[in-house]
């Protein structure tokens, strides 16, 4: 709980620190998005089960064979 309070906007994490800020993320202390912006990724978590991935790079075919084979929902909006 200590290093929630200690995060802000814009905040760095480090590898090391990614599974407690995941888990902050999924238990609802704290609100936010993880942003690769070298690898143009960004999963959003608003806190209401879930998860938002957003990138550009991902074969369409790809990511329909994930979503099938683990029962997922995909968002048919495409561009955005």
């Amino acid at each position: 709980m200590k290093k929630a309070l200690s995060l802000n906007k814009y905040h760095r994490i480090s590898k090391k620190e990614l599974p407690d800020v995941i888990k902050m993320l999924l238990r609802g202390f704290i609100l936010a998005s993880l942003i690769n912006e070298s690898r143009k990724i960004q999963f959003d978590f608003p806190g209401n089960f879930y998860l938002w991935i957003h990138c550009k790079k991902v074969d369409p075919i790809l990511l329909k064979k994930i979503v099938e084979s683990y029962n997922l929902f995909l968002d048919p909006r495409d561009g955005s």
